[in-house]
């Protein structure tokens, strides 16, 4: 990850600092178009997959789980992943006392497509892979980006069925709430206009070329997240360093899936998973808390509040 001074638009003089996660191991890395991944991943599963209901309570039965949907409809199986992120109505129910704490930080996610006339006004450093971009006046203020690019020879019908778009650079702008003035139940209630808004006023004082990003971005994009926490573990949906809360997710619905398929040893298997799912977390929660300090100026999880979700 390379370090960019948003107010100056050139790379910073060395400090010392380091601005990432420790280095990685050595190996293939992908950064993933999540549209594309999407249709990828439910290629092929069209017929079992349902939509349109939301949860509203489930019981454990003697051969698997039964849930029960606000339609009054029930479904049953022999699993049930709680997989619905931060406000989950589930983990509710299953672990109704489980703190969750407020971060008092949170980030506006976009994407700038990368066309031939906006890419005159962007700095080129922006199409060379993760930058991280910052203004010493405002420590709480970070912006991340990466490109994402696409193989030229993909043919129309793989574009049209996995809905492949142009090229661009993805984008979070993270920040101190205390920045915005905004609590945390409503910064998420920012809509797509109210978040370009506030990215283009977050960053009025910077160099021409570096907020020329945010400037051309895709308005339909934008999204506002707040990041809360856990006492024991990493909420992956709204929370960790760039890239920490996905790869973590990518393994864990991996060994998940090694444990659903080692039908043969039962509950054991599910516990086994359990235990690597958690002791992962604790490593993503340390990693996450050290890029939060660096990136938004996060206090230490012993000095955080409570959230109200």
């Amino acid at each position: 990850m390379s370090g960019l001074d948003a107010v100056t638009g050139q790379k910073p003089a060395p400090s010392g600092e380091r601005r990432g996660p420790p280095p990685m191991p050595e190996g293939k890395y992908y950064n993933a178009d999540r549209v594309v991944l999407r249709n990828v991943l439910l290629e092929g599963l069209e017929d079992d997959i349902s939509f349109g209901k939301t949860f509203e309570s489930y019981r454990v039965t003697s051969d698997g789980v039964e849930v029960t949907f606000t339609d009054g409809t029930k479904e049953s199986g022999a699993i049930l992943v709680g997989a619905d992120g931060t406000r989950s109505h589930i983990r509710r129910q299953l672990m109704p006392n489980y703190t969750v704490l407020d971060t008092e930080c949170g980030a506006i996610y976009g994407k700038t497509f990368t066309k031939p006339e906006t890419r005159v006004s962007m700095a080129n450093k922006f199409f060379g892979g993760i930058w991280l971009a910052g203004d010493s006046s405002k420590p709480g203020l970070k912006l991340f980006t990466d490109t994402i690019e696409f193989p030229q020879n993909l043919s129309l019908d793989e574009r049209t069925k996995y809905r492949v778009s142009d090229d661009y650079v993805y984008w979070v702008l993270c920040m101190s709430k205390n920045l915005l003035g905004l609590a945390a139940e409503d910064l998420h209630r920012l809509d797509a206009a109210q978040s370009v808004e506030t990215t283009l006023e977050m960053t009025k004082n910077w160099h021409p070329t570096v907020r020329s990003l945010l400037q051309s971005q895709d308005p339909s994009a934008s999204s506002t997240l707040a990041f809360f926490a856990s006492s024991s573990e990493t909420l992956k949906r709204e929370w960790g360093w760039t890239g920490v809360g996905a790869n973590s997710a990518f393994q864990e619905a991996a060994d998940l899936c090694s444990g659903i398929t080692r039908a043969s040893l039962g509950a054991e298997a599910l516990k086994h998973y359990d235990k690597l799912m958690t002791n992962r977390g604790e490593k993503t929660m340390g990693l996450s808390g050290g890029g939060a300090e660096h990136m938004f100026q996060m206090k230490p999880f012993s000095e955080l509040k409570m959230a109200s979700l």
